[in-house]
């Protein structure tokens, strides 16, 4: 039985382990592909201007950071990587019937870089798991 649970606990827990080495490389090595690339059917290279590289975030234009910030993710800089108002009011909104997300740029990150595009309470606690790292 010990056996048994013990195999049940490292099988769960290699898949934990594995996103964290692969988000502490990812620190250093931009992606090459996302899944979501892929189930788009492009790749690293594809779609990009012939002079397209990665940037860090301290080599990318104040005006672009506050752009973004202002468009996707007003309150990024007061949060831990979730916005609690606005899930709830994304959560109103579905009751109601309309399809208005409340998640942050971090959260839109994780599901970019890591996961898949799709409403799924699966894929939304995935979401959780990666935004927080």
């Amino acid at each position: 039985m010990w056996k048994l649970l013990g195999k049940a606990v490292m099988l769960a827990l290699w898949p934990m382990a594995l996103s964290i080495l692969y988000v502490i490389w990812l620190g250093w090595v931009p992606p090459f592909t996302t899944p979501l690339m892929v189930l788009n059917g492009r790749n690293g290279l594809e779609g990009k201007a012939p002079n397209a590289e990665w940037l860090g975030y301290d080599e990318l234009p104040w005006r672009a950071k506050v752009a973004a910030m202002a468009a996707e993710d007003s309150k990024f800089p007061g949060h831990n990587g979730f916005d609690w108002d606005g899930i709830k009011y994304a959560v109103s909104n579905s009751k109601a019937g309309h399809r208005r997300g409340g998640s942050t740029i971090s959260q839109q990150v994780a599901k970019n870089v890591f996961l898949w595009p799709s409403r799924t309470w699966l894929r939304k606690g995935l979401e959780v798991w990666f935004t927080v790292l």
